[in-house]
């Protein structure tokens, strides 16, 4: 019982980790980038033009995957230390890919706070980390709400399918 009991709160725990996993995963990334943030708002324009566009969205979508991996890693720790693989909670409607939203959501922080660490003139990029904090906390608070999950998906899918609309037309 005593062995067991701890399995379960160490897995209370890695959950409550998450956000915090998450945030660092988002700070470590954005670290790599700040040495250039003078000259990373033309690298991102660059993404934009056609011909590099689809590419971009493909690294976008995988970066975002890595960070949610990272942030999962111990999400599924057995009582020997042993990591499986994380998996989205079954949807509740099988439209619903509940793992494309969370790259999605997490992909669109992760942009946001890219865009101001470029305009921040904070010692040490502060600004841009306490942004990252309010948005990885906003986001756990909102991940709650099955409401707010079903609107965020619905503008996923309507931007997913102007991007792919845009894309086809080329």
């Amino acid at each position: 019982v005593e062995g067991g009991a701890a399995v379960g709160e160490a897995r209370r725990s890695s959950r409550t980790d998450v956000g915090e996993r998450l945030s660092h995963a988002m700070k470590q990334r954005l670290r790599l980038a700040a040495p250039f943030a003078a000259t990373w708002p033309q690298a991102m324009a660059l993404q934009t033009l056609p011909p590099n566009l689809l590419g971009a969205i493909q690294r976008r979508a995988r970066l975002a995957q890595l960070i949610l991996d990272y942030a999962h890693h111990w999400e599924d720790a057995d009582s020997t230390g042993a990591t499986g693989t994380w998996r989205a909670p079954p949807a509740a409607h099988p439209a619903v890919d509940l793992t494309c939203a969370k790259r999605a959501v997490v992909g669109a922080a992760y942009g946001l706070a890219e865009l101001r660490l470029c305009a921040d003139e904070s010692s040490g990029q502060e600004d841009t980390w306490a942004l990252v904090e309010k948005v990885v906390d906003g986001m756990g608070r909102h991940a709650q709400s099955a409401n707010w999950l079903e609107t965020e998906l619905r503008h996923a899918a309507v931007h997913s399918s102007f991007l792919l609309s845009l894309l086809r037309s080329r």
